[in-house]
């Protein structure tokens, strides 16, 4: 950062450079590549505790491939495995 500005397209693109790689999801035997950093989506729903703000969370991590990822038919179970993995998955500390 200098002067008065906070650049946070340099700050993502040095955090997308030091990561290398994108989480992906095996699931219907294919995989699903996720965003390189979690979507703030994830801590809405997390904060929520809803049903409905899950859904937006797998939603806004699976971007456009969505709908696919939900022609295939996950369970809830499929589901709940998912969301208990994010963090993990993200290296992610859920207590910050």
């Amino acid at each position: 950062m200098t002067g008065r500005v906070i650049d946070l397209d340099a700050a993502r693109a040095a955090r997308a450079e030091a990561a290398k790689e994108n989480p992906v999801i095996k699931f219907a035997g294919q995989d699903w590549a996720l965003p390189a950093e979690l979507p703030w989506a994830i801590a809405e729903a997390a904060g929520a505790g809803t049903a409905e703000a899950a859904i937006a969370a797998v939603r806004a991590l699976l971007g456009s491939q969505w709908d696919a990822f939900l022609a295939c038919g996950p369970t809830i179970d499929d589901m709940r495995i998912l969301l208990e993995n994010i963090a993990t998955l993200y290296a992610v500390d859920p207590g910050k």
